[in-house]
């Protein structure tokens, strides 16, 4: 699955917490839009750290 994919179910999932916990539209979409950013920039570092370790391990 692709980061974008991934980050954008995570803004999903997070936002349905917030429409059972009965918030309004505004902390719904800044929850959606907070989470799905943090996880996209986590996930592109944990990849990158990965393409980074196994092409140095290569070179040894």
């Amino acid at each position: 699955m692709k980061i974008g994919t991934q980050s954008l179910i995570f803004g999903i999932v997070m936002g349905l917490f917030r429409i059972l916990q009965g918030k309004s539209i505004g902390e719904i979409f800044l929850t959606f839009v907070a989470s799905a950013l943090g996880a996209f920039i986590t996930l592109y570092i944990y990849k990158d750290g990965d393409a980074r370790n196994s092409v140095n391990k290569n070179k040894k």
